[in-house]
């Protein structure tokens, strides 16, 4: 399922480098419904993403650093210079991982996060990950 597949995936980051922020949007979405993906980049992804990109550039806790009932960025910026800083892009990135998938659900995430200019990681052979529970350089792609 792609659920454990993305638990895989964030365990293995992690592995890596544990200063790594990994969060996980899950979408209960029909994936095959362009309108419905554009719902959830706007309803539910962008959200998640904006907060990040919004604390970076306020110089405040990232949302993950907060206590779990967060608060507005006013409440916690209180009291802090929370001048925006224009160039929060040069030391923000946002990298996603595809497999393969719906077309409408592609499109929708790509088109969403133009802004962000993403980075990717497209994962176009799952064969050897499937049958060998190895992840392979040569099935991955970046952009």
């Amino acid at each position: 399922s792609t659920q454990s597949c993305v638990d895989l995936m964030e365990h293995m980051i992690k592995l890596i480098d544990p200063g790594i922020t990994v969060v996980k949007v899950h979408s209960d979405t029909n994936i095959f419904r362009y309108d419905e993906n554009l719902a959830f980049v706007q309803q539910e992804l962008l959200p998640v993403i904006n907060s990040y990109r919004d604390a970076h550039a306020h110089g405040i806790p990232y949302p993950d650093e907060l206590p779990k009932a967060p608060l507005p960025i006013s409440q916690v910026a209180k009291g802090r210079d929370t001048d925006f800083d224009v160039d929060w892009r040069s030391s923000l990135s946002v990298t996603l991982s595809f497999a393969d998938g719906s077309p409408a659900r592609t499109y929708a995430i790509q088109a969403g996060l133009r802004p962000y200019r993403p980075s990717f990681f497209h994962f176009w052979q799952l064969k050897t990950f499937w049958h060998e529970s190895k992840i392979v350089d040569d099935d991955l792609e970046a952009y």
